[in-house]
């Protein structure tokens, strides 16, 4: 699998970002800021044979450069539980440290058991309802 920054041809993934929660999705929305922001990456996640996008995400380092936002983790329901969310967390976290990033944060539903799972396996805390943070004993370096 390769996690890449996202390509205006990988808007396509906007066709299973549609009805992912009860009202719907925000992705068709904020893709095009999201793959302009100055201070972020937007990543993507394409299928084994290239041929459609199977999962994107997108983290923005916070002003002073000390924390990365992680947000707008979606995979494609029949690419799910093979660690993609995993892998686009990884590169996020990667693009944070390189830009002096030492803590992670993110906000999940508290009725959206899944993704909270997932972010807990990969060192995330509950430290408010729905509000998720990754702060590591040693700074992300």
């Amino acid at each position: 699998m390769r996690v890449r920054v996202a390509k205006k041809s990988d808007k396509e993934v906007l066709k299973f970002c549609t009805n992912t929660f009860e009202w719907g999705d925000n992705i068709d929305q904020v893709w095009d800021v999201w793959s302009a922001d100055p201070h972020g990456k937007l990543y993507v996640v394409r299928s084994k044979n290239n041929n459609f996008p199977v999962a994107i995400s997108h983290g923005t380092v916070c002003s002073g450069n000390r924390q990365i936002w992680v947000e707008g983790i979606r995979v494609h329901p029949a690419h799910r539980r093979k660690k993609i969310a995993t892998a686009l967390i990884a590169k996020t976290l990667q693009y944070g440290m390189r830009q002096g990033a030492i803590e992670a944060s993110a906000v999940v539903a508290t009725n959206n058991i899944g993704s909270r799972l997932m972010l807990e396996k990969n060192g995330f805390n509950v430290s408010l309802d729905g509000y998720i943070t990754q702060v590591p004993s040693d700074p992300i370096v």
